[in-house]
């Protein structure tokens, strides 16, 4: 009805002069504390991710301008990022070789415990070597995954205040870090790719990461 007042979107502030409300890529409900007060929150840029005070109208990282298109298109990126920052490719790069050490520490043991090793030596029986090199395989696969799910993070990642979560900024359950593990897999098998693609994309995400729908945030 004409002379009616502009009706306010709850979902990003913006007045719109009719009833119909044009839906959005925003997963949030009437009961989702994001949706109320949008305006009044920071703003996130969609080009570097990374959150900036309420109202700006540039970004202070890269320089990107603010526009009311650029600000849904920053509420409609992974909500993992309004908790941090991406977590970059060199720093990972580092957590993942402490993470390996101590798996080969844990690897080291296991033989040891199981007496894989007699006198420097392996042992000639060849169960015992089998067991303990299924033990091995066993907490390599399931290591990530299981700290994950339990703390959100690995002993390499927590160095560095590294965290991994869903998409949508909740925490990772088992199996879905255990598919992000699986999905790594596929990320050595393209040359190593799924890796790189950590260096060149703003979000930082690998191809595990797209597969699983995570993304690896620095608080």
């Amino acid at each position: 009805m004409q002379g009616e007042p502009d009706t306010i979107c709850q979902s990003c502030a913006h007045p719109n002069s009719g009833s119909d409300l044009p839906g959005g890529e925003e997963e949030s409900g009437p009961g989702d504390p994001e949706a109320a007060g949008q305006a009044g929150i920071s703003r996130l840029c969609p080009r570097c991710l990374r959150l900036n005070e309420p109202g700006s109208h540039y970004c202070y990282y890269c320089g990107l301008q603010l526009t009311e298109e650029m600000i849904r298109a920053g509420r409609r990126a992974a909500r993992a990022f309004r908790q941090g920052a991406p977590g970059g490719f060199w720093i990972r790069v580092v957590a993942l070789a402490i993470d390996l050490a101590v798996l080969a520490i844990i690897a080291i043991l296991i033989f040891v415990a199981f007496g894989a090793r007699e006198g420097g030596f392996f042992s000639e029986d060849t169960s015992r070597v089998v067991f303990a090199s299924l033990v091995s395989a066993a907490v390599l696969v399931l290591y990530s995954p299981a700290l994950i799910s339990l703390w959100g993070t690995t002993v390499g990642k927590r160095a560095f205040d590294l965290y991994v979560l869903r998409r949508n900024g909740r925490r990772c359950g088992f199996r879905r870090a255990f598919v992000r593990q699986v999905a790594s897999i596929a990320s050595i098998l393209v040359v190593g790719i799924g890796y790189l693609m950590i260096a060149f994309r703003a979000d930082k995400r690998g191809l595990h990461d797209l597969i699983a729908g995570t993304a690896v945030i620095r608080r």
